[in-house]
């Protein structure tokens, strides 16, 4: 058996930061709205816009499944308690944020059609860019797009959310004219 002094010799030390192992950092994926920031194709706003659209996915599915359940509570004896809306587990600013920026932001970029082909709308082309962290280039295989398009097409959609969220007024994109208000 090992002395006193060995075994402290070896104890971990539980104040130090543990990283991933070198197998899970080979397969971490690099955020892709931060990579398209850095390489100049979206702005602060731009990236605001993601942030948010993030924070209001997680709020929602934070009420779309089952939690840990209180054992120190008194249980409710007047008979069952009515199911909770996703909605009531958010915050105030992300009630605000889910029902006065990202639902008409959702309306809109759900009926606005990018490829006639594959029938994507933009809002999803968004949503896997930025909730799925899908890279530009998978994303344009999968829904058959022009190699080149889906920067764009992210650009001008969290540039809405941007608009409509009244953090900028209505820009003129560069590549692709008005954007769309």
């Amino acid at each position: 058996m090992a002395s006193k002094a060995a075994r402290r010799a070896i104890a971990p030390d539980h104040d130090a930061p543990i990283g991933p192992t070198p197998e899970t950092a080979a397969k971490l994926r690099y955020d892709v709205i931060a990579k398209l920031y850095l390489d100049g194709k979206l702005d602060d706003t731009h990236v605001a816009a993601a942030q948010e659209i993030r924070r209001v996915w997680e709020a929602i599915g934070r009420g779309l499944f089952p939690r840990a359940r209180q054992l120190d509570r008194i249980p409710n004896r007047g008979g069952a308690t009515r199911p909770r809306e996703p909605a009531d587990l958010m915050s105030q600013s992300e009630a605000i944020a889910w029902r006065d920026r990202y639902r008409p932001f959702a309306t809109e970029m759900s009926v606005d059609i990018l490829s006639r082909v594959s029938r994507v709308s933009r809002l999803q082309l968004t949503l896997d860019i930025v909730i799925d962290n899908y890279g530009l280039r998978q994303v344009e295989d999968w829904y058959r797009l022009k190699h080149g398009v889906a920067a764009g097409h992210l650009r001008t959609a969290l540039e809405r959310y941007a608009v409509l969220a009244g953090w900028v007024e209505r820009r003129q994109a560069p590549e692709q004219g008005t954007v769309s208000v």
